[in-house]
Parts: structure tokens; C-alpha cells; sequence
């Protein structure tokens, strides 16, 4: 499969990026308050982002768009919010985020392998 800019992905990229969708679709979303939109690609993926209760963005919904390179798990994805992106500081209002990529897919001490079920935005009370 060719990515968005035209480099193919990796067996290992293919391989990781076809189970962790499947772990996603299957009912029970990895990560409370995403879920995947669309997938139509298996190097671009649209998830909703729901505001969890207690915090400012309450059941506001956002949604991420994920490009996965051809060096995934080991390169982190681009993550950026399409419009209209939450109010902020660390997210800019064409969608990107001040924060490093990395830092939206790991915990602390994980890995850069650490999958997309680990995505979570660390800067935003969601």
C-alpha cells in the first residue's frame, strides 16, 4: 500500500496498522472518548475525539486525522485536528499541535513502538 506521499508501507507497518484497526472497529475502542471515522486508507485514519465529562471540552467532538508513514510503529504518525480545532494554547488553529508527535502517541516511558492505541493528546484535559 503507497502512503501520501507515495512511499509504500512497510510489512511491519501494514501488518501493525491492520490489527491495531482491527482492535479498534471491534466494539470495544482502546482509548476511551476516540474512535475510528474513517479508514479507508490504512495509512490515513479519521478518529472522533469526544470531550470527556469534567472537563471544558464535555462531549465536544473533534476529529483527528492520523497519517501513518512507511517507518510506522517506529515513526510516530502526524496527528492534526481538522477544523474546528479545540480552543487551546497548544493546538494552533490550522490543527497542529505545539507538542511533539511522539508526545501524542506514548506514555511516559514507553517506546516509539507503542502503537496507535496508545494515541492520546497529553496537553489536553480530554
Amino acid at each position: 500500500m503507497s502512503g501520501r506521499n507515495g512511499a509504500m508501507l512497510s510489512t511491519v507497518a501494514m501488518r501493525r496498522l491492520t490489527k491495531e484497526l482491527e482492535e479498534w472497529k471491534g466494539g470495544t475502542t482502546p482509548v476511551p472518548g476516540m474512535e475510528v471515522q474513517v479508514a479507508d486508507r490504512l495509512d490515513e485514519w479519521l478518529v472522533k475525539v469526544t470531550g470527556a465529562d469534567n472537563t471544558v471540552y464535555a462531549r465536544e467532538e473533534y476529529i483527528l486525522r492520523f497519517f501513518f508513514s512507511p517507518d510506522y510503529p517506529i515513526e510516530p504518525p502526524e496527528v492534526v485536528f481538522l477544523a474546528p480545532t479545540p480552543r487551546h494554547p497548544h493546538v494552533y488553529t490550522n490543527g497542529h499541535s505545539a507538542s511533539k508527535p511522539e508526545r501524542l502517541c506514548r506514555r511516559k516511558g514507553e517506546t516509539e513502538a507503542g502503537g496507535i492505541s496508545e494515541a492520546r493528546i497529553s496537553h489536553c484535559a480530554f
